[in-house]
């Protein structure tokens, strides 16, 4: 087809342009795709029809719309830094190799610097929930896939994220299908509910600590202006802050909770480079404590502080007017209290409480005041569907779960009921 586009056109660069803009061309050759074979070509033939496809591409839609990769470096690095360096020099996008092998996560490398920066297959048998995403593990992982097989033994829950049924599908309990080029919105709408809800809504002691010990969260970043907002930009450095360390331009930097101050801790990649770094490779923390958020905890977490101050002032008011006290609350800020209900209010006599009073009915109608914007406000709901809402069974080995009628959420793995 090329071949006889180009003998009427003249020209390869119009040749393939003719074949892609034809749409009963452009579905002959893709039709074909994946379906095996081979057609004889000369290398200087196939070189050809690779830069016509080049050419027309950013003639036709912009260089950015050209993507691509090298093989890996190990077979050969003059290819590999060939093939980058001309995608980069076209302004094409540069991919990674492992996008097409699929045998190591890209974000390892990209985010740190550093290959394979993730935990060995031998721990996938230690995990009680494994998602398998962005690898068809079988395939390109063959050797790893026996840890992930096995792990199932031991009651491991299993969920394959592919938009198609790749071979890794059949070994999991739930498949979410997305639709191609779908997944990084759901990444990211999964990483919002974890931000939300485990950090900015509320302080989980678990996810806290694990952050700040092993992750780049607590590393600051530049915020940079577009229109009237700001988006996030590089990460904030230790050259950012004028300071004349060496290889400080790769020293990332963090804020102190116990100061507020901005410090470098250990493990920053401008370490590794020079003789200043010696000793500071590891990622101990010292005496610094990240600060996750310089803006205060959210509307949870004021929540939280709020009723441990009710709580606080309720034991210290009951133990200092028993003990140390002549103040009789029941014929006091009880009366006022119980008017509230009836409508029948008594100001004078809460004027007339000790302070310690006062301040204890004013923490806990903020208390009140906080309450619909937090999760407490769910309170309010009736939640029953609760009521017939079947357990989570993640695999059962006998043929029937009980005596009653299987329903949705019930039947066995493998098997699904017609809703």
């Amino acid at each position: 087809m090329y071949r006889e586009a180009k003998a009427r056109t003249g020209d390869p660069v119009r040749a393939w342009a003719d074949i892609v803009s034809d749409p009963i061309h452009s579905k002959r050759y893709n039709a074909v795709r994946g379906k095996g074979g081979l057609v004889r070509a000369s290398w200087d033939e196939a070189v050809e029809m690779v830069a016509a496809a080049h050419v027309h591409t950013i003639k036709e839609y912009g260089s950015d719309r050209i993507a691509g990769f090298s093989p890996i470096p190990a077979m050969s690095m003059v290819s590999h830094a060939a093939g980058s360096r001309f995608y980069s020099l076209i302004g094409g996008a540069v991919l990674s190799f492992y996008d097409w092998y699929a045998d190591l996560p890209v974000a390892s490398p990209q985010v740190f610097g550093d290959q394979t920066d993730v935990p060995e297959s031998g721990d996938w048998w230690d995990a009680g929930y494994l998602i398998m995403w962005g690898s068809n593990i079988p395939v390109t992982r063959t050797p790893d896939a026996h840890w992930m097989a096995e792990a199932r033994y031991r009651g491991q829950k299993v969920i394959a994220v592919a938009p198609d049924y790749a071979d890794n599908v059949k070994f999991a309990d739930e498949w979410i299908a997305p639709a191609p080029g779908t997944d990084g919105a759901l990444a990211m709408a999964m990483g919002h509910v974890t931000l939300k809800e485990f950090f900015v809504d509320r302080v989980t002691p678990y996810f806290d600590e694990y952050v700040k010990r092993y992750t780049a969260l607590p590393f600051l970043v530049c915020l940079e202006q577009r229109g009237d907002s700001y988006v996030p930009g590089k990460f904030l450095t230790a050259s950012d802050l004028a300071d004349g360390s060496e290889h400080s331009d790769f020293m990332t930097v963090m804020l102190d909770a116990s100061t507020r101050a901005p410090v470098v801790s250990n493990g920053s990649l401008g370490f590794r480079f020079g003789a200043e770094g010696v000793g500071r490779w590891n990622l101990d923390l010292g005496d610094t404590v990240p600060l996750l958020s310089a803006d205060g905890p959210g509307p949870d977490g004021l929540s939280e502080s709020v009723l441990g101050a009710v709580i606080i002032l309720g034991m210290v008011n009951t133990v200092v007017a028993n003990m140390f006290g002549h103040y009789d609350y029941r014929t006091g800020v009880s009366i006022w209290f119980r008017g509230i209900f009836r409508l029948d209010l008594h100001p004078d006599l809460m004027s007339q409480a000790p302070i310690g009073f006062q301040l204890h009915a004013l923490a806990a109608f903020l208390r009140f005041a906080l309450w619909p914007f937090t999760r407490l406000v769910h309170a309010f709901s009736a939640p029953i569907g609760y009521l017939w809402r079947p357990y989570v069974v993640y695999r059962s080995k006998d043929e029937k779960l009980g005596n009653r009628a299987q329903r949705p959420g019930w039947e066995r793995t493998g098997e699904r009921i017609p809703r």
